[in-house]
């Protein structure tokens, strides 16, 4: 996906293109005579800017003799056999157009019978089957760690723009090394930030002010940045920092991923459905299945 408009022009440029005009200007002025000087002051701006495609277009659009660029669509035919191809695509042309976290963002629910349903914003660190799923990290004595214990089924839902991706399925927390690798994928400014946190605990505003100045004096000492772009990339050399007693990676198993594409008139959108089969035979093991088109 790419960004609309067009690349931020120089000084240069515009130096180059008022030069430009000035001379068509003086051009027709001299061809045509002094009461022709404005067919070439308005004749380049038109051209550089690309005016009259741009007029052109939009007279033809509301004769009804041209219509506007279609949004994209989703067809059965190009829907790929495994669903972790396309989520994957999608997050990385949201984070080339947006950014790590922007692209990464889901927001998970969970319940339990005591608290019922509750949901927040989380990282996906990862996704794919060689992982298990969807990895997130996370506090081991949060809220949505303890409901997990009593409910362990959950839905993450993406959105983009008019890209939405629904997973539904079962998580469970880390072991010992899936969490060393999820605290490993975090950059040394956030692994010192969850050092020093206790996630949704009470905090006053003295507690919270004194945290912000740890984390300072850590950052400083760690040569660490916090930029959260993911990645323990910064100080290499540097000592590592510990895994946080209380960080736990959570994993998403999926069942079921549904893949929803907006932006067409009426509300005819598209909108797909895969769902998690058991494959037979020595290997063994799931597999996903595109059950087809679910009306929007």
């Amino acid at each position: 996906m790419q960004s609309g408009g067009s690349a931020p022009r120089g000084a240069g440029w515009w130096a180059g293109v008022v030069l430009a005009t000035l001379a068509a200007g003086a051009f027709t002025g001299v061809v045509l005579g002094p009461h022709y000087i404005w067919v070439g002051l308005v004749s380049v701006p038109l051209v550089v800017g690309e005016w009259l495609a741009r007029i052109r277009r939009i007279v033809l659009v509301l004769a009804g003799l041209e219509v506007g660029d279609a949004p994209a669509r989703l067809q059965k035919e190009e829907m790929p056999s495994d669903p972790y191809d396309l989520l994957r695509r999608w997050m990385q042309e949201a984070e080339a157009q947006d950014g790590y976290a922007a692209a990464r963002a889901m927001v998970l629910a969970t319940s339990s019978p005591s608290e019922g349903p509750t949901a927040r914003t989380v990282l996906c660190q990862e996704c794919g089957a060689g992982v298990g799923g969807l990895v997130v990290g996370t506090n081991s004595r949060s809220l949505k760690s303890r409901q997990l214990l009593d409910e362990p089924r959950v839905e993450a839902v993406f959105r983009w723009g008019d890209r939405q991706v629904r997973v539904r399925g079962e998580a469970r927390l880390g072991s010992a090394a899936e969490s060393d690798a999820a605290w490993g994928r975090l950059d040394r400014g956030q692994q010192l930030g969850l050092s020093l946190l206790q996630q949704g605990q009470p905090c006053d505003e003295p507690r919270h002010s004194a945290i912000g100045r740890a984390w300072q004096a850590l950052a400083a000492k760690h040569g660490a940045s916090g930029s959260g772009s993911g990645g323990a990339g910064e100080g290499e050399g540097a000592t590592a920092i510990p895994r946080a007693d209380h960080f736990t990676a959570l994993l998403i198993a999926p069942t079921s991923f549904e893949f929803y594409l907006g932006g067409q008139p009426g509300y005819i959108n598209d909108r797909f459905l895969y769902c998690r089969r058991a494959v037979g035979g020595a290997t063994g093991g799931d597999r996903f299945e595109l059950v087809g088109r679910l009306q929007a």
